[in-house]
């Protein structure tokens, strides 16, 4: 799963798509609108494959909002 994931944040990255947007809404829907909106205060913009990588092995893995922010 972890592999389709990483394919498809490359095939947003190649083709001009907004994956921080994309991470956002999935951020909501796995933790909620609290949690979005903190990870959006600390959050740098994205600047590559491999951070994105990062954050979304940290959606993936992280079970609460609040693990997912102090795992930051």
């Amino acid at each position: 799963m972890l592999t389709y994931f990483a394919d498809s944040c490359h095939l947003l990255l190649d083709v001009g798509a907004l994956p921080e947007g994309n991470l956002v809404s999935v951020v909501v829907r796995n933790f909620g609108d609290e949690t979005a909106e903190e990870w959006s205060k600390r959050s740098p913009t994205l600047d590559g494959g491999e951070r994105l990588l990062e954050l979304g092995g940290l959606i993936i893995d992280c079970e609460t909002g609040e693990e997912f922010l102090n795992r930051l």
